[in-house]
């Protein structure tokens, strides 16, 4: 569930209303994200692992934003998008051009070519 909240007080109130929630705070606004705590990016890689055989080693992550960083730093090889938040580029292995200037394809087509 992601809800605009002007109010920090707002917020804890709603924390303390869905403690089984992680409260996720978006960079650009007053925006938060609740979501249950066992439903993370890193879970998800998690279970994707254990149910492919992969390690998260072998994957490859892309961020921007708060919610990111435990991914980036989970995977072997973390990368921020250009339009990242410091906190995200700080993480990552490695900061790639923006969204709009096609960062991901762009790297794709330099490390997988053909």
């Amino acid at each position: 569930m992601c809800v605009e909240i002007l109010d920090p007080e707002q917020v804890e109130q709603l924390k303390n209303l869905l403690p089984d929630c992680d409260c996720a705070r978006f960079s650009d606004g007053e925006w938060y994200k609740f979501t249950k705590k066992t439903a993370t990016k890193e879970q998800a890689i998690l279970t994707f692992c254990k149910a492919s055989g992969i390690s998260a080693e072998e994957i490859t992550a892309f961020g921007d934003d708060y919610v990111d960083i435990g991914m980036l730093k989970l995977c072997g090889l973390g990368i921020a998008m250009g339009n990242a938040i410091e906190e995200v580029k700080e993480a990552a292995d490695r900061v790639i051009a923006d969204n709009e200037e096609d960062g991901i394809a762009e790297f794709l087509e330099e490390n997988f070519p053909g």
